[in-house]
């Protein structure tokens, strides 16, 4: 009866601590994969927009 409980319980921390290492593993990938992207996708943005804008200042000078 002790083995199995002990085993049940090792069974169970097993599964947390994996179920953490998921976790951090996904965000570990999101935060490699996801961001740069997105983050070169805002910088492309603001360069249009600074483009965008001189442009028109100096249409309007």
């Amino acid at each position: 009866m002790i083995k199995d409980y002990k085993k049940n319980e090792y069974y169970i921390k097993f599964l947390v601590y994996l179920f953490i290492a998921s976790a951090y593993s996904s965000q570990l990938i999101f935060t490699t994969l996801c961001t740069p992207i997105m983050f070169r996708s805002l910088l492309g943005k603001w360069i249009f927009l600074y483009k965008h804008i001189s442009i028109s200042i100096v249409s309007i000078n």
